[in-house]
């Protein structure tokens, strides 16, 4: 198979197996390769069931996703503290039985990352609130939280901390109250998903002037009431939008 052959080459840094077809259990001889620095095994049909020792001696990572399989048990996100590297890092996951904790213990991830994926993690057993490991991120350019059934009012200060942000997905959660914009206009967003949540109240019409750089708005299935905005009309690289239902 593709993993045993891999499994061989020790000095091997790059893996990229993401969107095929492979299924079935990791092979614990992944543990041999401690020299890579990107692993991405995302978009597959692979069961990975934490804790694990898979990931144990892989320190020197850059970028880790295991987003898209079937992820299963408990993964303490304090378990990646020793990835001093750490750059990407994808837990999203496609089974219901599987969850992140951020909390207790604390994760304590020094790191400044770039990516995080955690849609669908049942996060801190559906503790609701946002995990307090993105008060200290503040490089981040892609983040996903999507159905996680997490509450409060719109976290726009997850905008505010990450001044490169491009990609916020809060999908599917249940963030209540008023569209919260930014305190300052954010150039750097281009997609943003805020869809099935119970948001409420008027759309802000200074969307255009704090987020002038969307192509990329969903915000159907809340509850917002009043008039159409008119400044979607004045955001020149919006390409989709979505405020149905």
């Amino acid at each position: 198979s593709s993993f045993a052959a891999a499994c061989k080459m020790t000095r091997l840094q790059e893996l990229h197996l993401d969107g095929n077809f492979f299924f079935g259990k990791l092979p614990p001889c992944i543990r041999n390769l401690t020299s890579l620095r990107v692993l991405d095994l995302s978009y597959n049909l692979l069961k990975v069931r934490f804790p694990t020792s898979n990931f144990a001696n892989m320190s020197s990572l850059l970028h880790l996703s295991l987003s898209h399989n079937q992820l299963e048990g408990m993964l303490y996100l304090n378990s990646f503290s020793r990835y001093t590297r750490l750059k990407y890092l994808g837990l999203s996951s496609n089974s219901t039985n599987f969850q992140v904790q951020t909390e207790s213990p604390l994760a304590n991830i020094s790191v400044q990352l770039q990516v995080l994926e955690l849609s669908n993690c049942n996060l801190n057993g559906n503790s609701v609130v946002v995990p307090s490991l993105f008060l200290h991120q503040h490089e981040l350019y892609v983040i996903d939280l999507s159905n996680n059934y997490l509450t409060g009012h719109f976290p726009a200060w997850l905008i505010e901390n990450n001044t490169n942000l491009s990609y916020l997905n809060l999908r599917k959660n249940s963030f209540v109250g008023p569209l919260i914009l930014p305190s300052k206009v954010t150039t750097k967003l281009s997609w943003l998903d805020a869809s099935c949540n119970m948001l409420s109240k008027e759309i802000p019409e200074v969307i255009n002037i704090t987020l002038p750089n969307l192509y990329y708005i969903n915000l159907s299935r809340n509850s917002f009431e009043g008039t159409h905005p008119s400044s979607f009309g004045y955001m020149e690289k919006l390409s989709h939008l979505d405020i149905s239902y």
